[in-house]
């Protein structure tokens, strides 16, 4: 059996621009993180870029990336995610599941992002 491929509607276009900007933040993230040293321990050097929410102004936040390879472990992780997100209405039958599609993908991904990045490890 063969799989179609279903020109997605408006409104799922939209949604996939969005997440096709949203990759491309994640994408220019990870190059920018990958080329940086890390802001901790201090004196920091100069272009630093912190690991999450334990280093530098936002110290404090919910996610702890020990290292930098975590922290581009979990930007390659996001960034599939994001990429599967994009393309699943081109799989669905109709605007409705193609949305919904997305809207599991995504929540799926949130969840299982940090799982996914240390079974990477």
């Amino acid at each position: 059996m063969a799989m179609t491929v279903r020109k997605p509607s408006l409104i799922e276009i939209l949604v996939q621009a969005s997440l096709c900007a949203f990759l491309l933040l994640v994408v220019l993230d990870y190059l920018e993180a990958s080329k940086a040293a890390a802001c901790w321990p201090p004196p920091a050097a100069q272009g630093c870029y912190p690991w999450g929410m334990t280093e530098g102004p936002m110290e404090g936040g919910s996610w702890n990336y020990a290292n930098k390879e975590i922290y581009l472990r979990s930007a390659l992780v996001w960034g599939g995610i994001l990429a599967i997100a994009i393309l699943s209405p081109f799989a669905m039958r109709g605007i409705w599941t193609g949305l919904v599609a997305i809207a599991i993908i995504l929540a799926a991904g949130f969840y299982s992002a940090e799982w996914m990045t240390g079974f990477l490890l």
